[in-house]
């Protein structure tokens, strides 16, 4: 399968954050399949303790929805830490209405799970694409 192939590809820095350990591991691996340099975590306590020992990273990937610390706290948290972010937020079934106005993240996405990988590949570039400043979020909801 050369699907891989066509999907965009980068060789930035990402760190993905879900407690779910067999998402994790797909995201994980799809994003390597693409070029990036990948680190994971199962929850924002580790996902912080790994970014101050990463020289840097280009794009955070947070579940919304995790035990302990949610991704917007999480983020919240990198940014106070580490400066402006880029944040691909994963969104399980989620109850309710979510607001994304002021989401915490400088470039903004969010995705459906269970994730497209061309989904991801497209939304993960178009947000590394972005400069890095506060913006409106990017939709990509299927």
């Amino acid at each position: 399968d050369n699907r891989g192939e066509r999907l965009p590809r980068g060789s930035e820095r990402v760190l993905v954050v879900n407690d779910d350990a067999s998402e994790r591991k797909a995201l994980v691996q799809l994003m390597t399949g693409l070029g990036y340099k990948v680190i994971d975590a199962p929850d924002g306590d580790t996902a912080l303790e790994k970014a101050r020992a990463f020289d840097g990273l280009d794009l955070v990937l947070a579940d919304l929805i995790m035990p302990g610390m949610g991704g917007f706290t999480l983020i919240d948290q990198f940014e106070r830490e580490f400066g402006l972010q880029r944040v691909l937020y994963l969104l399980g079934n989620v109850q309710g209405e979510i607001s994304w106005r002021g989401a915490p993240g400088a470039q903004v996405g969010f995705i459906s799970k269970p994730t497209d990988a061309a989904e991801l590949a497209v939304t993960a570039r178009e947000l590394l694409d972005c400069p890095l400043a506060v913006s409106e979020p990017v939709h990509a909801i299927v």
